[in-house]
């Protein structure tokens, strides 16, 4: 969706919408992005419950791992072009 640039979901277009603004690497601003998002949930799960609930290492691994994975992946993707049909 990102190279093609399609409609996004509202995170990634949110981390799109920065990337650009800022002329910033878009892996890394939904890396920043994603952790910033599960620190609140965290903080938010500690204060409201006591206890953290809805975050394990699943998130933690997800909120790491595909901001990085889409930074490696996307420059090897520029034999790709898309064309704008009317």
């Amino acid at each position: 969706m990102v190279k093609a640039s399609l409609v996004f979901l509202a995170g990634e277009g949110l981390y799109q919408a920065i990337a650009l603004r800022f002329k910033l690497d878009f892996g890394n601003c939904k890396t920043y992005g994603d952790i910033v998002l599960v620190s609140i949930a965290v903080i938010a799960s500690w204060f409201v419950l006591h206890e953290i609930i809805g975050v394990r290492e699943g998130t933690i691994i997800t909120a790491l791992l595909v901001g990085t994975l889409v930074k490696h992946i996307f420059p090897k993707l520029n034999f790709i072009q898309f064309k704008v049909q009317a």
